[in-house]
């Protein structure tokens, strides 16, 4: 038999050296690994029979416990384990074991839980309690306002940090002890101003009624269907808002708002505006009318005169003395001729021209109040530019044109006219 060379020999010697090691490491390794996984069996055993003694315990205190424990059983292994890495070295060799552990304060974690979400179930039983009763007298609005108003109103709200880092939420909630009584007291408050905008919108709604018969009735048949086509009831009622405050016992004062109706007269003069045209496309009054004695008086006396010639417009004729006050006011019809009498004095003349007279129509607000009545289309204002100075004399306006006339008027408006 041939003899091995040393060479051979130091090889062989080596690779016997490494099974050799590395078998022992494996063996290591596989003790380990058995004594870990042994180790947490044992305290899986142990954390078991802790948390069953745990949910015995939380139940017997309070049977509602076991409705918070059901939610939360099922996830309790998962939250309380966590991992770890132990690392097994022997001469070259090295591995990296990853193992299982529990936290068994976790448990008392749990029970803090539990007993925190306790008192949050009383306390939010007790508030529950108290809305059903208000509830009962308030309808709705209970629940509405609930709704609306924050949680702060209600209760004390504490965080801590007690359950950290198992569980997110550990807030509690303490039902502040005035809060359904104030909550009570609002509610009275909010339904009586509710009740009187309700019936203020009832008023409204009867009130529009009333006016749209009362026009609909002095309307010709025309302007009747004109009426029924463009008018909108739904638009003639605006929706708006009108605003409360209420003292909370304890809290900041806070504004509330509740919904109320109004009429939208801007609308409705819209509308009647051409209503009224229709309606009075035609119209004219009697030659020498003052529609506005109401406010200007229906006086037509004096020492001097000015005679208005109308021309082919009917034209209504207002005189202001040197304070800028209406003395006197006539309507002259179309070629037709007025006389309009004065004290001897200092006066301005204004010419008011259309087709038509609407004696609905706005015109301004004034002294005497709002003048209504005037032209329902071909309006047009002018003054004489000069300031008439009359004593004992008449003078004379010839309203069409002339070839070679001595008289021209200015430009001028309605709210310098009137």
């Amino acid at each position: 038999m041939n003899k091995l060379s040393n060479r051979t020999k130091v090889v062989l010697t080596l690779i016997l050296l490494f099974c050799t090691s590395y078998g022992y490491h494996f063996y290591n390794v596989t003790q380990v690994k058995k004594a870990l996984d042994s180790a947490y069996k044992e305290d899986l055993k142990k954390f078991e029979s802790e948390k069953n003694m745990l949910y015995i315990k939380l139940i017997n205190q309070d049977k509602n416990a076991s409705r918070i424990l059901d939610s939360l059983y099922s996830l309790t292994i998962e939250n309380a384990k966590s991992f770890n890495n132990k690392t097994v070295s022997f001469l070259f060799f090295s591995e990296n074991i990853k193992y299982n552990l529990i936290d068994f304060k976790y448990l008392n974690t749990l029970k803090i839980k539990v007993e925190s979400e306790l008192y949050n179930y009383y306390q939010l039983k007790k508030y529950r309690s108290g809305i059903a009763e208000l509830s009962k007298i308030y309808g709705s609005a209970t629940q509405e306002w609930e709704d609306k108003l924050d949680k702060e109103k209600f209760f004390e709200i504490t965080t801590s940090d007690n359950c950290r880092p198992y569980f997110e939420n550990s807030d509690k909630y303490r039902l502040k002890d005035n809060a359904i009584s104030e909550f009570n007291r609002f509610l009275a408050d909010y339904t009586v101003h509710q009740k009187v905008l309700q019936n203020q919108d009832i008023q409204i709604k009867g009130k529009l009624e009333n006016q749209l018969n009362n026009i609909s009735s002095s309307l010709n048949a025309n302007a009747k269907r004109l009426l029924s086509e463009s008018f909108d009831k739904s638009e003639a009622i605006n929706s708006d808002y009108e605003f409360f405050k209420f003292k909370w016992a304890g809290e900041e004062d806070f504004a509330y708002e509740i919904a109320k109706k109004s009429i939208d007269q801007s609308y409705i003069d819209n509308t009647l505006e051409k209503v009224y045209t229709e309606q009075y496309r035609l119209n004219s009054l009697s030659n020498g009318a003052m529609p506005y004695s109401y406010c200007y008086g229906g006086s037509n006396s004096g020492s001097s005169s000015i005679k208005v010639n109308a021309g082919p417009e009917d034209v209504l004729v207002t005189v202001k003395n040197n304070r800028n006050v209406v003395v006197r006011h006539a309507y002259v019809k179309a070629y037709r001729t007025f006389r309009i009498n004065v004290p001897n004095g200092s006066y301005q003349v204004f010419f008011y021209y259309g087709t038509g007279w609407n004696p609905k129509k706005f015109m301004k607000d004034t002294n005497c109040g709002r003048l209504v009545g005037g032209f329902v289309s071909n309006e047009s204002v002018s003054r004489d530019p000069d300031i008439l100075q009359l004593y004992n004399q008449e003078l004379q306006y010839t309203l069409s044109k002339q070839t070679n006339g001595n008289f021209s008027t200015s430009g001028s408006s309605k709210f310098e006219a009137f």
